[in-house]
């Protein structure tokens, strides 16, 4: 069974539709399957990514309630001094406050 497709319509820069025509030539398929397939392995790239994201986003948080929930209990003469500390080592090494 053939898949049912949805026509949209798009303006590429000739050099990119060339590019297209190439790689379609060296695959053996049409221009539209080589576009269907470039769009589609970018949406699951971009997907994973996303989600990679928010992992990496999860892991630093729950890094950072912990290690304040320690500082806080075992040593909490140092939470000031590095709270004041953060921001100037963010503009030393990362150019932001």
């Amino acid at each position: 069974m053939r898949p049912t497709f949805v026509q949209t319509s798009l303006r590429l820069e000739p050099e990119l539709t060339g590019r297209f025509d190439r790689i379609a030539a060296e695959e053996g398929i049409t221009r539209a399957a080589a576009m269907r397939l470039a769009l589609r392995t970018y949406a699951e790239a971009a997907e994973q990514i996303g989600s990679s994201q928010r992992r990496l986003a999860h892991i630093a948080e729950y890094m950072q309630m912990a290690i304040d929930v320690i500082i806080r209990e075992q040593y909490p003469e140092y939470r000031d001094r590095l709270v004041e500390e953060t921001p100037r080592r963010v503009e030393r090494y990362h150019g932001a406050a």
